[in-house]
């Protein structure tokens, strides 16, 4: 599945790797939810556990690293206003969140974004290593793919090939990692 993110959100100041893995999660949350994907409700019932699951599939136990930063993740985007936690249950990891602002429309003119797949994030994030490395290491990684160009018309010359999915000019493999 391929995960649109907001390029200015994830590649800048704004969100330390702990918001960006919750962004993350929560974007691939709104897109296997058709409700959520099209606006018609904004609000959801969400766990640190079904966020952890939504990224790396079915474990006997997430790592505590892992869990704990989702839950920061989650209190600080709602600090920098991209949702608003409407109820927290046990001990914050739980939540009734209001997402509609993590929407954003790729189609409209001048939107930028980060097109990431959910297997590419699912292998950061089950590699063997430290779990704290593996959050780094996956922000690291979605700015490094922002920097390519998604755009279907990029060309330098008339005449030139199309250059869609290039970095720097050089082909890029789609599902190298």
């Amino acid at each position: 599945m391929r995960l649109f993110l907001e390029e200015n959100l994830v590649t800048g100041n704004t969100l330390t790797p702990d918001g960006v893995l919750a962004y993350i999660a929560l974007r691939k949350m709104m897109d296997e939810n058709i409700f959520l994907k099209s606006l018609e409700i904004t609000e959801d019932c969400v766990s640190i556990n079904r966020m952890a699951y939504t990224l790396v599939g079915v474990s006997e136990k997430y790592p505590k690293a892992f869990t704990d930063a989702l839950q920061r993740g989650i209190y600080e985007l709602d600090a920098v206003d991209r949702i608003k936690i409407v109820q927290s249950f046990g001990k914050g990891i739980e939540f009734v969140l209001d997402i509609k602002n993590l929407y954003f429309d790729t189609s409209k003119e001048g939107q930028h974004f980060v097109m990431v797949s959910s297997d590419e994030v699912e292998k950061i994030l089950t590699h063997d290593a430290d779990m704290k490395k593996k959050i780094s290491i996956l922000k690291y990684y979605v700015a490094l793919v922002s920097s390519f160009d998604w755009s279907a018309n990029m060309k330098c010359k008339d005449g030139m090939p199309n250059l869609q999915y290039n970095l720097g000019g050089r082909q890029v493999c789609q599902g190298a990692f």
